[in-house]
Parts: C-alpha cells; structure tokens; sequence
C-alpha cells in the first residue's frame, strides 16, 4: 500500500511540474484574456446572462439602422458597378500590348497591318504565380528560421514526461530547445541527420518511443536575378521554389533577354545553363532549385527569326547558331494544309539592303537554309479562288454566288435574284478584278429590266445592289403642282431632278433654289475612293454610310413632310447655295446651269421679282469696253456698240458675229428633223433591199453601202453641233453707216455679238488639194485662191461650189448672178462668172464632194453642209474668244 502511494505521488508532481512550466523555443497557446474577447465582440460565458439584453438591444439597432440604409445600398451598389466597369476598361486598355523594339523591326514588314506577330514566351511570366507549397525530403538542410515539427509516441509510463507535439523555432545559432532534454545544434544537418540526433537523445531517458520530424514553416534566403529582367535584384525565395520562381519575382524576362540563355551562378562558383524553350516547346519541366547567394543572369536575347503566315504559331523566336529553317517552323507548330508550294519568301537585311529569297518548301531546301539574325519567313497560303462565278450581294432576295456559264449576263442574273421592293433600282456597282486592279462599274438596274442595255459578266464580279434610301432624298417643293422627293443617284443633275415637275406658273418668271438643309448632307458614297478591302466587302462599305439614313423608308417616301423654306431659313452664304433661273436653263439651254446634285440636296421653285433679273447681252471682241450690258428697251446693235465705247482700231465690223438663242433653238430642230429623215431613209433602204429578193453578191453591196451612209451620218451628227444660232448680217465699215442700216436690228435677252479683228486671210475647205488659210490679196477672184490649193479633185462637185461670206451670208456657183457687161474699177468688164468674183477678207471657199446618197438626202445633206461649214467659219473668226 505504501508502495502504490508512492508511485501516485511521484505521478502526481511529475505530472504537475508539466504543465506548470513554460519552456523556451515552444508554441504553446493560451486562452484569451477577458479584454482580448472583449475586443473581438465575444461574450465570456459567464457573462453572457447579465449582458443579454444590451446585446439585443444592440441587435436590434443594427437591423433598424439596415433597414432604412436599403436604398442608399441600392444606389452606391450601382455607382460602385459603374466604377468597376470603367476600372476594367482601363485595365484594359493597360493590357493592349505594346510592340518592342524587335517586334517593331519585324511588324513593319508585314504587308497587312491587322496581321501582327509578338516575341514567343515573354508571356509565360505575365501569368506566372509564385507557391511556396512543395515537399522538401529528409534531405533539406535545416538552418536558422526554420520552424520544425516533432511528433513523440509510445509507451505511455515511458513518455509522460513529454508532449506528443513540439514545434521548434530554430534560433539565430541554429539552436532548438526540447523541454526535459536540452538544446540542440541543427544548423547544417539535413532532417534526417536532425531527427537522428534527437532519436538518440531521447534513447538515453525513454524507452519504447518513436519520434518524427519534419519541416513546418521554411525560411527564407536571398538569391541574385541579374541581367536583362525588369527588376534585376535581391529576392528572397525558399528551398521549394525554383529558377523560375525566382525570375518571376524580379519581375520576369524583359523583351531585350534572352529565354534560352539563362545562367544560375552557384555561391561556389560552379554555373549552369539553362533554355526555357526546353519547357515552353517541348514540354520539358525545369525544377532547379536555388541556395543561398546564388545568382540568375539573364543574358541579352542572342539571334531572332519571325515566321508568319500559314503556320499554326506565328511568332518571332530567339534561334541558336545550329539551328535552321526546319527547326524555325517546327517551333512554329509546323504549317498548314493551306500553305502554297511554291510560296516560301525570306525577307533578309544584308549589305545595307532588305533582300528577298524567293523559293519552294521542299524537306531537303529546308535543312540547307540557315537564317540570320532578322529573317522574316512568310509561308504563303494558297489563294482560295473560285473560278467562273459571278457574286451577287444587298439588297435582293436570294444571294450568293451564281455560275457565270448559266447567267452570262446581267439582265439574266436579275431574272434569277430578285430585287427586293426597297432595292435602288437607279444605282448599282459591279466590283471587277482586272489588269491587276480593282474597277468599279456604275450600272444602273431600272435600265436593264426595261431593256435598255444590258452588261456582260466577267469571272469574279461582284454585283451589289444597295437599298433604296442609301442616299438622303432631293425633295423639290414651291410653286410646282406635284411636290415630289427623288431618289438620290450618282451624277443626277437638276434637269433630271426637275423632268417630271409641273409649274404653277410660266418659267420664265421662276427660279430654282437648290440648297443644303444640314450640315451631314451630302455625305455621299464615294466610289472613287476606296481601300482594297473595302473593294472585297462593298456590303460592309455600304453599311457604313447607312446608318445616317436608316430613318428614309417606303413609309417616309409616301408619307413625307414638305418643309416650307423661306428666305430667312436659308443659309444663302453658303457655298452650296445656288439660284438658277428657269428660263436660262429650260428654254436657253444653258447647259453651265444644269448643275450636278448632291445627297439631301433642297430644290425650291420660287418667283421672280421683276427687278431680280435684269434681261442682258453681251459684246466681246474689238469694241473699247467689252462685256455684259443691261438691255434697255428698243436698244439696237448700233446703240450697244456705241454703249461699248465705239469700235477699235483694228475691228472689222463686217465679219460681226451675232449669235442668237431662239435661232440656235430652231436650227437644231431643223437640224434633227433633217438627221431623222436621214435616219428613216437608211431603214427603209436596208428593208428594201431585203425584200427586193436581191441576190447575196448584191445584198452585201447594198449594206456595205448604207454601212457608209451611216457613218457618214454620224459625221454629220457631231460636226453640225457646232456654232448654231448665228444670224448673218451685212454690217457697214462705220457706226454712222450701220445707224441708219436695215441690219441694225432690235436686240433681245441673251443675245451675243462678237466683232473680230480683220483676218487678212482667205479659208478654203473641202474637195481641193490643199485645205489651207491663204493670205488675203486684194483684187484676187475665187479661181485665183483655188489654183493656189492645187485646184479642184476630180470627186468635186464643180457646180456646188459656194462662198461664205465674213459676214455668214453664202454665195454659190448656181445662184450667182453675174452681170454679162458693165463698169468695175474704172474698166470695162464683159461676161462676169463666179469663179472670177473678188474676195473679201474673211471669206471661206467651200468645195463639197461628189457624194452618192439617195435622192432624199441631197437637199438635206446640203443644208446640213452649209450649216456646218458655216460653223467652222464662225469658229476660225472667233478664235480669239
């Protein structure tokens, strides 16, 4: 009994003195102070009954006072929703990357600038997250700062002096202490070593125990990152991190250092080398791990080669000196099925020149290329081309792509396509590759549903038809019966805007303002003006300009609102606006007027005051003050010519050229109705013949026949366009003389007097050898000049030769009526002829040809003759203008 006392009370102070004592170098928690829960918000248990009811009265504050800040909640969630939004753009906007000096050299030589490539790898540390996880092994040498773990189990009577659990700091000596056993020397041991020492310490006092030991929190200790990173320093790192950590630390790579080239300098000197290609291409991991002092140089990026083009990695590679072109496209994933055969191109810096290297992608040419420092390698893809097909795009029912076999033309593919009800029937394009160029082709689509014309297609068109209110409208309003809003198309004048209008009122007494309403009128489609890839995508192009006018719809056409626009409303300053008067433009046919019109464009029909448009002429040529004169009432040639201060020196009064518009008027209908006679004559020839039931022999003649007629025709077309609306008239030497003359007749609005110098010279046109300006002579006769041209062909037609005079009048050989005797200069003449009539200054000797025509045209053609040899005289006289 006394033994077993003992043994309780020798139990019981052991036991006590464990768990009295404080022992240093341990983690041994506590309970928290009443002030430390206190602090915390935690109620002792002992306390909780007495402070209940402050408690909840608190509680409930809380949740009054939360209650009522809902709202405010509400808002400031969506101000910091707000906020958080713009912070991410910006973030954003930080992320875009920047091209490095090296990715600038090779960019720039990239034809397409949507098409950029970047340094491979310097990414992989943008990402890259340091952990300090990782399991160490029995093999880790403990040093000071290290937090170590040990476990103690066994036999209970033999370890109850102990704790199952220690953790031990160890301290700046490299010291632990274990309570009970002492301090011990771990600096330098790996944990096997450690755990060793301690096991045998504790073998001198316990017995059936086992012990355990392992790292629990790792110092740390600093390595070097030198070189070409972006915050080259000291770091501190663990004995789990590696090389890499240790980069990313000091801020990773910088575009300038090498990824394949990376030295780690041991504290004793020793170096290895290492290539993150080996990880980043190959998969390969790299877990060397660093020890105190030791340092990681990052040397400058050696030789790079950039690849782009139909190869699944494009990018720019750091190479080293054995490596080839093989090995470059390798690093590059390799190529795809697109790449072309024949479309290997190495753009090469070498003596001061970019040079290209052009050849094929063969395994064996491959091998034997070896690249340069900034090589750019442009694997070409293969062009995906379609042949014989014509696209169709915009606005119709069923697009895509239509064989060019079926539908050789336009008028065709409409058939097929089918416009839809808001297409633009009045523009369209066909987008052609030709001569290595893009054209555009301006069709318009109403033209070729009504026949008109008809365009053939080509391999590749591109037909795009656009909607109807692509373009803002012209509305034209004001005195007109039938307000109207026209569809915009490109090269519309105001006579088409205005060609189906009914005035209220005579238009003489009308004017058009034409007008811009707002400053984004008139941003129209340019079709002279385009990039190449919007040439590929006139759709896209198209959609551009759309969104200004998507409000125009058939609703709107029908439904539109005609603003009234006085005077005070119109910018009249403005450089688009223009006042056009009716009658210049409707009944002088002045064509300067016909202006060309704009997108959104306002026309207003308004009236004239009587006092806005003074009715005028003008005089140009040899008179002292040449210009335009307000027409008076009853004003006469003789009285402008005095108003103009009288003739020059040098005029000659009787080739004056008077030029009238209402005259012009009607010899172009006079002209047409002849040209259409004409017309009409040639058809009905060529139906004659045909069915005549002529031979094959003959009817080949008579065409190639009329063939002629028509060209001539055409001749005849073009030339008589020429000085119409001149009036000749017989004018005096002296303003005295033409005072009291016949031909000083009464001018009217718009009249035109020119007076050329004297031309001193004799014009001879036509059917001679020689058609020539001849030096006047005075006393020389008309046979006189001709002999001077060489004289008359024999295609001549000797009897219809004919003068026109300075003045316009024509003299010819069948009306001349010649005295048969009679006194001229002071001499006897007898048997007067045409041939030896004298000629004045200015005249023009006409010798037409012997034309076969049918007998219909033979009046015609002369008029029409006349009228042209007219007009080139007039034209020789005023040359000067």
């Amino acid at each position: 009994m006394k033994r077993i006392l003992f043994m309780v009370l020798i139990l019981f102070s052991i036991f006590g003195l464990a768990i009295s004592e404080e022992p240093m170098g341990t983690n041994i928690q506590t309970l928290p102070s009443l002030k430390q829960l206190q602090d915390k918000n935690i109620t002792p248990p002992n306390l909780q009954t007495q402070n209940q009811p402050a408690l909840e009265n608190q509680k409930s504050q809380n949740y009054k006072s939360s209650q009522e800040m809902q709202t405010e909640e509400g808002s400031e969630n969506k101000q910091n929703n707000e906020e958080n939004l713009n912070i991410e753009k910006k973030i954003k906007e930080k992320e875009k990357p920047t091209l490095s000096n090296i990715e600038q050299l090779y960019n720039q030589r990239i034809e397409n600038p949507k098409e950029i490539i970047y340094q491979y790898g310097y990414d992989f540390f943008s990402s890259y997250q340091v952990y300090e996880m990782g399991s160490l092994g029995d093999s880790y040498t403990i040093g000071p700062k290290d937090k170590l773990l040990l476990y103690i189990w066994g036999d209970p009577v033999d370890i109850l002096g102990l704790s199952g659990f220690y953790s031990l700091d160890v301290d700046r000596e490299g010291k632990v202490y274990i309570p009970n056993l002492g301090v011990f020397y771990v600096w330098g041991l790996t944990v096997e070593k450690a755990k060793e020492l301690l096991k045998a310490q504790f073998a001198k006092k316990f017995k059936n125990f086992r012990i355990e030991l392992s790292i629990g929190k790792l110092r740390q200790y600093p390595v070097y990152v030198s070189g070409y990173v972006k915050k080259p320093g000291m770091v501190l790192i663990n004995a789990t991190q590696s090389v890499l950590d240790a980069i990313a630390l000091a801020g990773g790579i910088a575009k300038n250092g090498s990824l394949r080239n990376i030295t780690i300098v041991r504290a004793n000197g020793e170096r290895e080398n290492i290539d993150l290609y080996d990880l980043l291409i190959k998969g390969n991991p790299i877990n060397i791990k660093l020890k105190e002092n030791d340092a990681v140089l990052v040397n400058p990026i050696g030789k790079t080669a950039a690849i782009y083009g139909a190869v699944k990695r494009p990018a720019i590679y750091e190479l080293k000196d054995n490596e080839n072109l093989t090995q470059l496209i390798n690093y590059a994933g390799g190529m795809l099925p697109s790449s072309y055969e024949y479309g290997l191109k190495i753009y090469r810096y070498e003596d001061n020149i970019l040079h290209l290297i052009d050849t094929r992608i063969d395994e064996q040419i491959l091998t034997k290329i070896s690249l340069k420092d900034g090589d750019l390698v442009n694997i070409v893809s293969i062009v995906n081309a379609k042949e014989n097909i014509v696209k169709v795009e915009g606005y119709v029912k069923y697009p895509g792509d239509y064989s060019l076999k079926d539908y050789p033309t336009l008028s065709k593919l409409l058939d097929k396509i089918g416009l839809l009800a808001d297409a633009n029937l009045n523009y369209a394009e066909i987008v052609r590759f030709e001569n290595n160029d893009y054209q555009i082709i301006k069709i318009k689509p109403l033209d070729i549903i009504n026949g008109k014309t008809d365009i053939e297609l080509k391999n590749l068109d591109k037909v795009v038809f656009f909607p109807k209110w692509m373009y803002s409208p012209i509305e034209v309003s004001g005195e007109i019966e039938n307000p109207t809003v026209i569809d915009y198309y490109p090269n519309i004048t105001l006579l088409d805007a205005l060609r189906t209008i009914i005035f209220k009122k005579p238009v003489r007494n009308l004017k058009a303002e034409v007008f811009d309403s707002s400053s984004e009128i008139g941003n129209k489609l340019d079709t002279n003006l385009r990039t190449q890839n919007e040439l590929n995508n006139p759709m896209k192009y198209q959609n551009k300009y759309l969104q200004n006018y998507q409000n125009y719809n058939n609703e709107t056409y029908q439904n539109y609102q005609y603003q009234n626009y006085d005077n005070q409303a119109i910018n009249k300053n403005n450089a688009n606006f223009k006042v056009i008067y009716l009658y210049d433009l409707l009944i002088r046919n002045d064509n300067s007027l016909n202006i060309p019109l704009k997108p959104g464009m306002k026309i207003v029909i308004k009236e004239t005051n009587e006092t806005e448009k003074d009715k005028t002429v003008t005089i140009l040529g040899e008179v002292n003050k040449p210009g335009l004169y307000k027409l008076e009432s009853g004003m006469k040639l003789y009285d402008l010519i005095v108003k103009a201060g009288g003739y020059t020196a040098d005029a000659y009064p009787k080739a004056l050229i008077f030029i009238r518009e209402s005259a012009k008027k009607l010899q172009q209908e006079q002209l047409q109705a002849s040209i259409l006679a004409m017309e009409e004559q040639l058809e009905k020839s060529s139906e004659g013949f045909a069915a005549a039931g002529a031979t094959q022999e003959e009817q080949t003649l008579a065409k190639m026949a009329i063939e002629k007629q028509k060209n001539l025709l055409e001749i005849i077309k073009q030339k008589a366009k020429i000085g119409l609306g001149r009036i000749a008239l017989d004018i005096p030497l002296t303003l005295e003389e033409l005072k009291n003359s016949p031909d000083n007749i009464e001018l009217q609005d718009g009249d035109y007097i020119y007076i050329p110098s004297k031309p001193n010279y004799i014009l001879v046109l036509g059917d001679v050898y020689n058609q020539i300006s001849l030096p006047y002579r005075e006393n020389k006769t008309v046979e006189d000049y001709l002999n001077e041209v060489g004289g008359l062909k024999d295609s001549a037609k000797k009897d219809d030769i004919y003068i026109i005079k300075a003045n316009g009048r024509v003299i010819s050989n069948r009306n001349f009526s010649g005295r048969f005797f009679g006194w001229e200069d002071n001499k006897f003449v007898f048997g007067r002829s045409f041939y030896s009539m004298k000629l004045e200054q200015g005249d023009t000797i006409v010798v037409p040809s012997e034309i076969k025509v049918p007998i219909l045209w033979r009046p015609l053609i002369k008029d029409v003759t006349q009228i042209i040899f007219q007009a080139i005289s007039t034209a020789v006289l005023a040359k000067r203008l």
